[in-house]
């Protein structure tokens, strides 16, 4: 049977950036403590994990219900590039969690990279 593993806890802290036998810098993903692996047969997760400030739109608000896939890693390694190109600032960043819930509307959200200003999309 054919499985597939969904980490559902991708953030900064969780990639770490490590030198390989060439010398050249490679990023992998750490701390598979709250992945899972999903089998042919049963597709989606049901139970509402990973960390507030870094989860996926379909995770938070369904609180896991609907059910979740690999989206949800794409979305949180979006979220971590996003991240990145910003200079450290998380998207739909808020003080708590409910303002953030209110963020994920599908505004457009500046961001500044390299000295000009781009616009991004969630």
């Amino acid at each position: 049977m054919c499985k597939t593993t969904v980490h559902r806890d991708i953030k900064p802290s969780n990639i770490l950036l490590v030198k390989n036998k060439k010398g050249d810098i490679v990023a992998k993903i750490a701390d598979f403590g709250k992945s899972k692996e999903l089998a042919v047969s049963r597709p989606k997760m049901t139970t509402n994990v990973g960390t507030p400030k870094w989860m996926a739109p379909e995770v938070k608000i369904s609180g896991g219900q609907q059910g979740t896939e690999e989206s949800v890693d794409v979305f949180l390694l979006g979220s971590v590039f996003y991240f990145i190109l910003s200079g450290g600032k998380q998207p739909f960043a808020a003080t708590d969690l409910s303002s953030r819930e209110a963020r994920l509307d599908g505004q457009v959200y500046p961001m500044r990279a390299g000295g000009s200003s781009i616009g991004a999309h969630p």
